[in-house]
């Protein structure tokens, strides 16, 4: 970022952004914009998958894409800018071209799929390769036995022929570096090995899981008519890509929300297959019903009983009203259990989205915003002060603060000693979990920020590394 390197940040979205941005001027709605645009590319992507598994089943490929629509976690950060959104992108893409090898016997796909890797590799590094291998690994699972050489020996080639530019811009930048950063280090090898050994607790996993699968694991219809599509050899393709990935993302220590990304086309295809419309009873919806109106009432019970909680200032604001719908919305879906649809669920997640978007996160903006510290961090570099960030620095403030200068990131106790002598005027960056009045005279800024406070200081006044 402005020609500093930045670990784990790959060059395919940045250029694509900046592009953007020649055309459009930079602003966060362009963003949004392209993020929208290739979250509906996922979603005809997926439609695409089930068309090629299942061409002669027009209901499968028609509620794919609504499936995903109706999964709440997707549809709450689909149009975010956030990387996991290209990975599954480029993911689904070069999985279709296997298919495509697979089902049409046409060996021209395999360009396509080379293609797709090798944007994947520039947009997430190695990790892509984590999430597409597999597939090609279990190869003797789903092809048929007299292939399974062809499609490996094809396969490893288009790999590789998608990995040699990737390389070949890693050892540039290695170049560039003059070997401060390894190229395992720059090709994300080691923010991999970096997840394996920090992974999230069991338990967090698990109930990340659960909340990515939500609705459909829970819908107990679906359960009801496994038996009629158990020798269904597409349908295995699809189990194995979803067990698979999912076996790798918990490898790879990689089981937060958006992480788990990864596993939605899969489980789309899996659930569209399953899907038979008929009878619901009130029970195969119950446990559904039941989350909805227990977040209702959590909308509820949070601005009313704030203090209580000790919960931030701004869940006050929250409108009791967006949970009173939500349980009202919850008791209609459970009255109207033999109507269930996919649609139906669809809408449901579509309405738990509006209430936790414009009940919550709209409260919340305001402490959440950066343009304010932006905007002085950028007041400061237009006077000439050079400013350092404590701890790794993702580029968030870049952006909001139009920043044409780069920020020094600040990791040990040496780079903290070396900066502050070459630079004494310099301001620092941190992020603490209380002010006294002790520390607000010394500090120059300070704004609340996801539940800790951002802070601008001289340099010379603070001692991040002290014991």
């Amino acid at each position: 970022l402005n020609g500093e390197y930045v670990a784990n940040v790959f060059p395919l979205v940045p250029w694509i952004e900046v592009g953007i941005w020649q055309l459009t001027g930079a602003s966060e709605f362009s963003l949004r914009a392209v993020m929208s645009i290739f979250s509906i590319g996922v979603l005809f992507l997926t439609g695409w998958a089930a068309y090629q598994l299942w061409p002669d089943k027009r209901y499968v490929r028609g509620n794919a894409p609504f499936i995903l629509v109706g999964s709440l976690v997707w549809t709450l950060f689909a149009t975010a800018n956030i990387s996991q959104v290209w990975l599954v992108f480029f993911l689904v893409f070069a999985i279709n071209f296997l298919i495509r090898v697979w089902r049409f016997n046409d060996e021209r796909w395999w360009i396509g799929f080379a293609l797709s890797v090798m944007a994947g590799l520039f947009a997430s590094g190695l990790y892509f390769l984590c999430l597409v291998m597999p597939m090609l690994l279990l190869t003797p699972f789903w092809a048929d036995k007299k292939r399974v050489v062809r499609i490996y020996v094809a396969g490893l080639l288009s790999i590789l022929v998608a990995f040699t530019p990737f390389f070949l811009w890693a050892l540039r930048v290695s170049d560039a570096l003059m070997g401060d950063q390894s190229l395992w280090t720059i090709m994300g090898g080691r923010g991999i090995i970096s997840g394996i050994y920090s992974p999230n607790p069991f338990y967090i996993t698990l109930l990340n899981i659960g909340a990515v699968l939500f609705p459909w694991v829970f819908w107990l219809k679906l359960y009801r008519f496994r038996k009629s599509v158990a020798h269904d050899p597409e349908l295995k393709f699809s189990y194995l890509w979803f067990f698979s990935t999912l076996v790798m993302l918990m490898l790879l220590g990689s089981t937060s929300l958006v992480e788990l990304f990864a596993l939605y086309p899969a489980l789309c295809l899996i659930v569209a297959r399953h899907y038979v419309q008929g009878y619901n009873e009130r029970r195969d919806i119950l446990f559904i019903v039941l989350v909805i109106a227990l977040i209702g009432l959590l909308l509820i019970l949070i601005p009313l009983n704030h203090e209580f909680f000790d919960l931030p200032d701004w869940t006050e604001n929250v409108s009791v009203w967006w949970g009173a719908g939500l349980i009202l919305f919850s008791v209609t879906l459970l009255v109207s259990a033999n109507d269930t649809r996919v649609f139906t669920l669809m809408l449901m997640s579509v309405a738990l989205t509006l209430a936790i978007n414009f009940g919550i996160v709209r409260q919340a903006a305001d402490f959440y915003d950066l343009e304010p510290a932006g905007e002085r961090v950028s007041w400061y570099q237009s006077r000439g002060f050079k400013m350092a960030h404590l701890g790794n620095y993702p580029g968030h403030i870049h952006f909001v603060g139009r920043l044409t200068e780069p920020l020094t990131a600040i990791h040990s106790v040496e780079m903290y000693q070396k900066f502050k002598e070459e630079n004494p005027d310099a301001r620092m960056i941190m992020y603490i979990s209380e002010i006294d009045d002790q520390l607000r005279e010394r500090i120059e800024y300070w704004q609340p920020f996801r539940g800790r406070y951002l802070v601008i200081a001289p340099i010379s006044e603070v001692k991040p590394y002290a014991r």
